[in-house]
């Protein structure tokens, strides 16, 4: 075979020209349809921000509403907690006038039975 033998006929030529039409036409399909994954990625990641926007948001509403109910709480603690010393503390002085009364009363009661005591013998 020489080289300048080669000869091309018509069909050849329409045979190549469709081959190259062909991969031209595929290339370009699937370039299109690189075109439109990438579209469709970017959509996707810019939902997923926005999604991953969206929880962070609600995290930190959330957050910000479990601190005030944990602030809300120690303060009730701390009411409760100064009732209680408050109501301790007005027990101990009742506690305190109850044995200061019960001291007057015992005394009186030993006045009163030494007075009968010392009555009761001046008549014997």
């Amino acid at each position: 075979m020489n080289i300048n033998s080669i000869i091309f006929e018509l069909k050849d030529v329409i045979a190549l020209t469709i081959a190259v039409a062909s991969l031209l036409g595929f290339y370009f399909r699937l370039k299109r349809q690189l075109d439109k994954l990438y579209i469709h990625v970017d959509e996707l990641e810019k939902k997923h921000n926005e999604s991953n926007k969206s929880v962070m948001e609600a995290l930190e509403e959330n957050k910000k509403d479990f601190e005030k109910r944990e602030i809300n709480l120690h303060d009730r603690i701390n009411e409760v907690r100064n009732d209680n010393i408050n109501s301790y503390q007005k027990l101990e002085s009742k506690i305190d006038i109850i044995f200061n009364h019960l001291s007057t009363i015992t005394s009186n009661l030993a006045e009163i039975t030494g007075f009968i005591r010392g009555t009761s013998s001046k008549r014997q």
